[in-house]
């Protein structure tokens, strides 16, 4: 049977929420993926782009997108990548990738971010043999009713292995390497060959009053992220009052980004510690700089130990951020 590959134009966006819900029935965490209509709009306004295999029927039968998270980011994250079942084992998922390439090269992209679905470990397999290099584990990332056909899960939040994929050189940048995780950040700065100046953060730092942010609530998937764009005298105050979110029920995680251009970092690292927050993984090329993204869960919502892994280099990092979790627990 014969695979075509293309991309998804604005016209077959009520196909493409037809193939979300065949892979995942109703339960795939970006609810705005079954919405034809916030399809349409983002293939028009350039923020989203899926390459498509189909069939000799016309059905798509496996995609995969990059989402632009914000307009002159060099990174995209990995989107709607997936494989009906019947497909699975002749390297669709590959060729999509290729196929996405296309776009990368015609946005000047310099790598993706993954968020490879821990059910298996075959996107992490494929993506390690390609390139990429992981940069931490988010075990609570997805909602515990994200399914996918075929395969079983323990009844708890889904994680994701997040690794990076690089496409070209990123341009050099000035960061402040965090003390507590030098070690970790280092490490995936190495193995990607990056262009980063490490800098020391100073022990008081001269900051701004109020710390400049974006909070993102994503009900669908019961998570909150607070983004961080620069770093202020209240910046653990700031975490305080986005965890009590988690702490009274209203969310089941807190996702906090801190960037590493910004002297108050290590400040706001160990103030995140205090309240309870562990290493999540490392945001390259956000926002012209890079982020440490921390995470806050109950862990009786999720263990990384159920997780599906790959490599030694995937299983150190469990091992890293379970350690730097029980320390806090």
């Amino acid at each position: 049977m014969d695979i075509k590959y293309d991309f998804l134009d604005v016209n077959q966006a009520e196909k493409m929420s037809q193939a979300i819900r065949r892979v995942y029935g109703d339960s795939y965490p970006i609810q705005e993926m079954y919405d034809a209509k916030y399809i349409a709009k983002s293939l028009a306004n350039d923020s989203l782009y899926i390459a498509i295999a189909s069939n000799d029927l016309g059905e798509i039968i496996g995609t995969s997108g990059a989402l632009i998270e914000r307009a002159g980011d060099l990174t995209a994250d990995a989107i709607a990548t997936m494989v009906v079942s019947d497909y699975r084992g002749q390297k669709v998922m590959t060729k999509l990738g290729e196929k996405l390439y296309e776009v990368y090269d015609k946005l000047g992209t310099v790598g993706t971010h993954l968020y490879a679905l821990a059910f298996h470990d075959i996107v992490q397999r494929q993506s390690l043999a390609a390139g990429a290099v992981a940069t931490g584990i988010l075990p609570a990332w997805f909602e515990k009713h994200v399914n996918v056909t075929g395969y079983d899960y323990p009844d708890g939040r889904r994680g994701a292995v997040c690794l990076y994929l690089p496409i070209k050189d990123a341009p050099q940048r000035d960061i402040y390497l965090p003390s507590v995780y030098s070690k970790a950040i280092s490490s995936i700065y190495k193995q990607l060959s990056l262009h980063r100046i490490l800098n020391t953060a100073p022990i008081k730092p001269q900051l701004p009053g109020k710390s400049l942010f974006k909070s993102h609530e994503q009900n669908s998937n019961c998570q909150i992220r607070l983004m961080i764009d620069v770093i202020g005298e209240d910046i653990t105050f700031l975490i305080d009052e986005h965890r009590r979110f988690v702490t009274e029920g209203k969310f089941e995680v807190l996702y906090v980004e801190l960037p590493l251009n910004d002297s108050g970092i290590d400040l706001a690292i160990n103030g995140a510690r205090e309240l309870g927050l562990f290493y999540g993984n490392l945001l390259i090329e956000r926002r012209t700089t890079d982020f440490l993204r921390m995470q806050y869960y109950s862990p009786e919502i999720a263990s990384s130990s159920s997780m599906a892994l790959y490599g030694e280099e995937i299983l150190s990092f469990r091992e890293f951020i379970e350690s730097d979790q029980k320390r806090i627990v």
